[in-house]
């Protein structure tokens, strides 16, 4: 909607200019846009998405008070009743509509609006139409309330409010005729809706040069209802925004007596008594605040008599007990909900400007350390580094796609309200959308890839929702690997990262082993943790690895590759103690480690064989399960080099070497190392090195 100077100062009065109203309206943040118009100081402005008050001129006007001496002057609304006249309201759901009030007006000159009305609505953004029209307009920008005028006479008996039956019509007043359905709610007569409620009217009841007798209609829908009617059908109109926004209950009769009072006045006619279905009234909302937290909020000591005047004349009702203000807020002022709502009024009306501009004293505790914050940044550079790429889902999908997987057993969670069918679940697994990923992924013809997600997933335990935290990775390959060394290769790197948390327990009490288990839509292989030492060996399912069948793979348009796709749940793993023990070995220690640098000789061969050898020096003589080895370079020597350092260790046939140099971490969180232990530590790894066939070429780097 649109304002102006003009129209403000017919509601508040005082000495205030054009420049000085658009200061008021900049330091309460409503960034005010002056238009070229033919009243002067004509203005738009952005109104916060929680302040619907704001959506009249004297809502606007009110909210301007404590930043001046101003009267406010609320419009005139007093009727004199000429007739018993009703027609019956029946509201079929109150959910839908919380209150409807209305009144017949008998015996009215409809006719083209005089010119101070149509200038009034036209300045407001409305299009003039007649003066019945226009004056519910007027007040709908005067007081916030959306109305309408029905022709009485097009009326049959009575009014309903109720939702529309599925495949029902009308044709509205923009001249579209529209099909309804159950979702959208309408006012009705006993055979045909006649308005889309709280968004348009219908042709078939509208008020026009041949009308005598009016219905008026005010009411407070729920505005999810409003949005959703307007959502389905693609109409929004002003009436919908507003009553979106919320409206002031309290003003629906205020509004609607308002009205009738102008339509005496400008058209004449007999006004009814009042129809009211439902309330209007609202549960009294009393915030209290304590100065001691405001002062700290703000940075400044603020008087007591200056925050009950900013109060006071913005409506609320003030009252003081000890160091607590309590404050009664009206109707109109549904964004103050919290006692940090009464601060942010003081400070912007007595001026942002006055808060201190200093940094201010605070002691920041650092947080406690998270282990699992710790695993998940540690899983995501572990698989980084094996080549896989993160995606991040959006965790919803479809029942249609829960059974491709033959999932249905988990117990997926149903959402209520879904916005799609394809998002009307809660994911009970993150191989649903890998293998999305996959597909959109192919579609692009990007089609050699390695994803995987960290992520919850989600299902029904004893009929209440639930989420684990898991891991999926996943491949896919165009290529031709025979399906088994697709799968060993893929199995390879699963293995390697279960193994690298496997290092602070005792690794050797437990095995990991597959299980094939062969479905419709594919083969899982679950993968098992068996604790080997115990008298009856416990075995816990890990996860799986799960081969698409082609003909699921057929459905996402991926036939001829070859994928897997594997989940891990990490609720496993962390109620075994794993993730603690992996964070406890990781943290970082109060007293540095301590390093050494050593460059071997190995012989050239897989990367597996010379990295087993340095794995292999994880025993309690050697190093403990806090310390580190890290290889930091791998490097090739010429031939010249080659031949002397075959000389030089006595390699009784040609054998082809690498270089590599490795970095040492010895654990120091007590501080009792010393120099002396450390070398001792390091001589026994050298021999224990020298028995595997590698060779000390340089110490200490």
């Amino acid at each position: 909607m649109k304002y102006s100077y003009e129209g403000i100062r017919e509601y508040l009065e005082g000495n205030y200019s054009v420049d000085e109203l658009k200061n008021f309206l900049e330091k309460l943040g409503l960034n005010p846009i002056i238009l070229e118009g033919d009243s002067p100081g004509e203005f738009e402005i952005e109104i916060p998405s929680n302040r619907a008050d704001l959506t009249s001129i004297t809502g606007l006007a009110r909210s301007l008070l404590p930043l001046g001496d101003f009267k406010f002057h609320f419009p005139d609304f007093k009727i004199i009743t000429h007739t018993d006249k009703k027609l019956p309201v029946e509201i079929s759901s109150y959910e839908d509509c919380y209150c409807y009030a209305g009144r017949c007006i008998e015996n009215v000159k409809v006719s083209p609006s005089s010119c101070w009305l149509k200038k009034k609505v036209e300045s407001a953004g409305f299009r003039s139409v007649n003066n019945v029209v226009d004056i519910t307009n007027f007040v709908f920008w005067e007081l916030g309330q959306p109305m309408h005028a029905f022709d009485k006479d097009l009326i049959n008996s009575k009014i309903f409010v109720r939702r529309a039956s599925d495949g029902e019509q009308i044709v509205t007043l923009d001249g579209v005729k529209r099909t309804l359905n159950r979702e959208i709610l309408v006012i009705a007569d006993n055979f045909r809706p006649v308005a889309i409620a709280g968004i348009m009217g219908g042709v078939n009841s509208q008020v026009n040069e041949k009308t005598t007798n009016l219905f008026l209609e005010s009411a407070f829908f729920n505005p999810a209802i409003i949005r959703k009617s307007s959502k389905i059908l693609g109409l929004r109109t002003e009436a919908s925004s507003k009553f979106e926004k919320n409206i002031d209950p309290e003003i629906i009769v205020t509004a609607l007596d308002r009205c009738c009072k102008l339509i005496n006045e400008l058209c004449g006619g007999e006004t009814g008594e009042l129809i009211l279905t439902g309330s209007y009234k609202t549960k009294e909302r009393v915030i209290s605040l304590g100065f001691t937290r405001l002062n700290s909020y703000l940075g400044y000591d603020v008087s007591v008599n200056l925050v009950e005047e900013i109060f006071n004349r913005l409506g609320f009702q003030t009252g003081i007990s000890g160091d607590l203000l309590n404050v009664s807020v009206p109707s109109y002022r549904q964004d103050v909900i919290h006692d940090v709502d009464l601060i942010e009024e003081i400070a912007k009306y007595h001026g942002y400007e006055k808060i201190h501009e200093e940094i201010p004293v605070a002691v920041i505790t650092p947080s406690e350390d998270d282990s699992t914050i710790f695993f998940i940044n540690e899983t995501k550079d572990i698989l980084t580094k094996l080549g896989f790429s993160e995606v991040i889902n959006l965790g919803l999908v479809s029942m249609d796609e829960i059974n491709n997987f033959e999932m249905g057993n988990l117990n997926p969670v149903e959402i209520l309200n879904p916005v799609s069918m394809n998002f009307s679940h809660l994911r009970p697994s993150l191989v649903i959308e890998l293998l999305k990923n996959f597909q959109r992924n192919s579609a692009y013809k990007n089609e050699n890839l390695a994803l995987f997600e960290i992520g919850n997933t989600y299902f029904l335990s004893d009929n209440k929702p639930t989420s684990d935290m898991a891991v999926s990775l996943g491949i896919m390959d165009t290529g031709d690997h025979s399906g088994f060394k697709g799968f060993s290769t893929f199995k390879g790197k699963i293995e390697y990262f279960l193994k690298t948390y496997f290092y602070p327990v005792q690794v050797q009490d437990y095995v990991i082993d597959f299980e094939r288990d062969e479905r419709n839509t594919g083969i899982y292989y679950n993968i098992i943790l068996e604790n080997i030492p115990a008298k009856e060996p416990q075995k816990d399912i890990l996860g799986f690895i799960f081969e698409p069948a082609q003909s699921l793979l057929e459905k996402y348009d991926l036939q001829g590759k070859e994928i897997f796709i594997s989940q891990i749940d990490l609720e496993v793993l962390k109620n075994k103690g794993f993730l603690k023990s992996y964070f406890d070995k990781n943290k970082t220690p109060s007293i540095s480690p301590i390093r050494r640098d050593l460059s071997l000789v190995v012989k050239a061969g897989p990367e597996s064989e010379w990295r087993f050898i340095v794995d292999n020096l994880y025993i309690p003589e050697l190093l403990s399960a806090k310390d580190k080895i890290k290889i930091f370079d791998i490097y090739s020597f010429s031939a010249r080099e080659k031949k002397e350092l075959q000389k030089k260790f006595g390699f009784k046939e040609p054998v082809d070497i690498l270089g590599l140099g490795i970095s040492i971490f010895f654990s120091n969180e007590k501080g009792n190392l010393t120099k002396d232990n450390i070398d001792n530590k390091v001589h026994k790894i050298i021999e224990t090195l020298e028995k595997s066939g590698v060779r000390l070429r340089h110490e200490q780097i």
